[in-house]
């Protein structure tokens, strides 16, 4: 009896070259990998795998998107960063078709939290985020220099206690507390000189 190799060449059935290849899609279903590099404009980024000291041992994959935690009518911009873990999820065991899941913690950038209450958002620059629901207490801080808010119509503030530490400067606008206009106000039982008017009239 004669052995024949069996090959995509010669045979229909399984041989060496199907069996490398089968194992390769295996083995690239799921990958362990960092950002190399990230292209913000197309939303692509690059993954190494491997260590990047080994040129046998490594490889870079092409521009591959990232999954984002939504995407349609409502949408959020929150990209990974070069060096950040990722997990990659190749269809198929074709890396080229792959998505980079980011979000996997390491020594280098520890998880931020340790409550299981606590949602926390943890910024280059040292600016905090976070809200925990078993205190209620929602808190912004550190490096953020600036907050803009714009709106339409209104702004709505409502709490029992409202305070306010520095300058306060309104442009273009009044101020009115309890019908008395900052800016329109008029007072009663004026006296001439040196004495003290009366308190203010809310505006009619």
């Amino acid at each position: 009896m004669i052995a024949l190799p069996r090959s995509s060449a010669r045979t229909a059935g399984i041989g060496d070259a199907e069996g490398a290849d089968i194992r390769r899609r295996l083995a690239n279903l799921v990958r362990q990998g960092r950002v190399a590099e990230v292209d913000y404009a197309r939303a692509r980024i690059r993954v190494r795998i491997g260590d990047p000291s080994d040129p046998r041992g490594h490889l870079l994959t092409n521009w591959i998107p990232w999954s984002a935690q939504a995407s349609g009518s409502r949408r959020e911009w929150n990209p990974p960063a070069v060096g950040e873990p990722v997990t990659l999820l190749a269809p198929s065991g074709e890396l080229a078709g792959a998505i980079a899941l980011p979000g996997t913690f390491s020594e280098a950038h520890p998880a931020p939290g340790d409550a299981g209450t606590l949602h926390r958002v943890v910024y280059a620059d040292g600016t905090t985020v976070e809200y925990d629901h078993g205190s209620g207490e929602m808190t912004i801080r550190g490096g953020v220099k600036k907050i803009v808010l714009e709106v339409g119509t209104e702004v709505s503030i409502k709490a029992p206690t409202v305070r306010i530490e520095g300058d306060v400067v309104v442009t273009g606008g009044d101020v009115t507390a309890d019908g008395v206009s900052l800016k329109q106000h008029r007072h009663r039982d004026v006296q001439p000189g040196a004495g003290m008017s009366g308190p203010p009239v809310a505006s009619s």
